[in-house]
């Protein structure tokens, strides 16, 4: 039996406090406790079933929030700005609370619904649509959690045998490394499955009725000749149509197995790297979005000789793994290891290293680096 779908609100601090809503509005926990931690919060909260948002009251979302949903799998939803005190206490108003606390996650809570409010409507007329209220839940999960269509999401759970439907379980589960571009990936491939079996829908039609114009009857009628070249013209450019659609779909699952390879490679053995062509400012402003680059990744860069100071800036405690030997300066405020030298699986915007050759080769840099280091000492010692 699946479990129910809830959306939590969460407020950290000394005294913690949880409000747990189903995805109806229905409240269905409120609880808050001093020195209570993470282990316990997630424990006491999933017994009422499977967390599907965190919400809080901060725009920058407090490292605690971040945590419980790491750990629960739930997607954090922060407002756009601080909740001040009037919204908090007009948002609870109508819920029984103990404390300002559970104010508080109240308010979190129902701040987070009113974002996915619009989803879960039309998750449910669509279960209602079509009588997939069974599915209903399942969808929203997929919806919510994974970003993928409605569609999509009831095709998945409909048609287990489906190629995108395998691919999808084995990533699903894995961390959201990689996702956003799995997921858009999938929904191409399906669009164009689907695509593809309105063409063969629209040839069969235009199949048959070429057959019903080529029955005996038809020299009978001879306006009725003209249009039977046309319909084989139209048949034929609606087969040059699937055919190029077909290798579309090919070229996808392609693409969908080599990135499924590569975020299946990712854990003890392999470290996620992430590429760049260079370190120029407009390279790197295109890119640190889409990659979610920050502090202490690892990245790939085809010719850091081309950057800028704001990107350098920018990249505290990063590696680099180059193509193209990097400039002066980005060697000396990096580490800098050549790509030659370490094991690398690619995609288009990942690659997996061998974390141990890569940690090999940071440590025989950083001896290098203390060697110089200690030699530059002693010569200043000299010199004094």
């Amino acid at each position: 039996m699946q479990k129910k779908l809830l959306i939590a609100g969460i407020d950290p601090g000394a005294t913690k406090a949880y409000a747990l809503f189903t995805p109806e509005k229905e409240l269905v926990a409120c609880f808050s406790r001093k020195e209570c931690s993470l282990a316990e919060l997630i424990r006491e909260t999933t017994q009422y079933g499977k967390i599907l948002i965190a919400g809080t009251d901060k725009r920058k979302v407090p490292e605690f929030v971040e945590k419980f949903a790491t750990k629960v799998g739930a997607r954090v939803i922060a407002p756009r700005h601080d909740l001040e005190l009037t919204e908090k206490l007009d948002l609870s108003r109508e819920y029984d609370a103990q404390n300002a606390h559970e104010k508080d996650a109240i308010a979190s809570a129902l701040a987070a619904y009113k974002e996915i409010e619009g989803t879960i409507g039309k998750v449910a007329r669509f279960a209602a649509a079509y009588k997939k209220e069974a599915l209903q839940d399942a969808i929203l999960e997929l919806v919510l959690i994974h970003n993928v269509s409605i569609k999509l999401a009831a095709d998945i759970l409909e048609r287990p045998e489906a190629e995108y439907s395998k691919e999808t379980k084995k990533i699903l589960e894995q961390p959201k490394l990689g996702k956003p571009d799995f997921v858009r990936l999938l929904q191409k491939l399906h669009e164009r499955e689907r695509e593809i079996t309105l063409l063969r829908q629209q040839i069969m039609r235009l199949q048959d009725e070429i057959k019903l114009k080529q029955t005996p009857l038809a020299p009978l009628v001879p306006a009725q000749k003209t249009r039977e070249p046309l319909l084989s013209r139209r048949v034929g450019m609606l087969y040059r149509s699937l055919d190029e659609k077909s290798r579309q779909v090919d070229a996808a699952k392609v693409k969908l197995a080599k990135l499924n390879a590569l975020i299946g490679k990712l854990g003890t053995k392999y470290a996620l790297v992430k590429k760049l062509d260079t370190l120029g400012q407009q390279e790197f402003s295109r890119r640190a979005a889409l990659l979610g680059i920050q502090t202490g990744d690892i990245l790939l860069v085809a010719n850091p000789s081309v950057y800028s100071e704001s990107t350098l800036e920018k990249l505290k405690d990063v590696i680099i793994i180059y193509r193209k030997k990097p400039a002066a300066v980005v060697a000396q405020q990096l580490i800098c290891i050549p790509a030659e030298s370490v094991e690398l699986h690619e995609d288009l915007y990942f690659a997996a290293v061998h974390k141990e050759q890569l940690h090999t080769k940071i440590a025989a840099i950083e001896r290098l680096q203390k060697v110089i280091e200690a030699y530059k000492d002693e010569r200043n010692k000299l010199k004094a």
